[in-house]
């Protein structure tokens, strides 16, 4: 099969399965989590990215400015405030609020200085980091507190899980693919990528069934 084929198959899945879950997380809006608006903007920013991609999937000259500004800028941002209003301790959402604003600014000096750039990966990297920090803390909070006696009812954990399996997830492949000695075809890597990202999706939207039938 043509890589161009079966990109387009895999991002029509990608389209399907988001379309599912804006649509789930809008509809269920009121019994999931009191700031479920900001998952709901964050998976929306993929989506939109994965619709253009899908009429436009080779020309990322055109498209990757588009791509990292809302699919690693502002859906990292939108996760990054969702777990900071999740979180109670004062002393974690001080330190919460100022990844974020880390998060801005690597973002602002990433397209100011490299504006060509299609993925910005070094900037990407470092935010993810940073979300990963703050999902520690929310992770810590939870795990000392009676939420974790029910975890599998609130959907900031299946959010949370989502997080982990595709953007932590991901990191090794995306760190490796940029080294030479790391020899994998297309095919392969656009493979691996996208069967993680369904993965991720599909927990998420069996997390949402979870929580709303509690």
């Amino acid at each position: 099969m043509e890589l161009q084929t079966l990109l387009l198959i895999y991002k029509s899945i990608a389209v399907v399965l988001l379309l599912v879950i804006v649509s789930l997380l809008i509809r269920y809006y009121k019994r999931l989590n009191s700031y479920v608006l900001f998952p709901i903007l964050a998976y929306s920013s993929i989506l939109f990215v994965e619709i253009i991609t899908y009429f436009n999937v080779f020309n990322y000259k055109n498209t990757g400015l588009v791509y990292s500004f809302f699919t690693s800028f502002l859906s990292l941002l939108f996760q990054m405030i969702f777990f900071y209003f999740n979180i109670k301790n004062s002393k974690m959402k001080k330190i919460s609020l100022m990844l974020i604003t880390l998060h801005i600014a690597n973002f602002g000096l990433g397209f100011y200085l490299n504006e060509d750039s299609f993925l910005l990966l070094k900037n990407h990297f470092i935010s993810i980091a940073l979300l990963f920090c703050i999902i520690m803390m929310y992770l810590y909070e939870t795990f000392n507190s009676d939420i974790i006696l029910k975890i599998s009812k609130h959907f900031s954990f299946w959010n949370t899980l989502y997080v982990i399996i595709v953007w932590i997830g991901l990191l090794p492949v995306l760190v490796l693919s940029q080294y030479r000695e790391f020899i994998i075809d297309a095919v392969t890597y656009y493979t691996i990528i996208n069967m993680v990202s369904f993965i991720g999706y599909s927990s998420l939207i069996f997390g949402i069934y979870k929580t709303v039938k509690k």
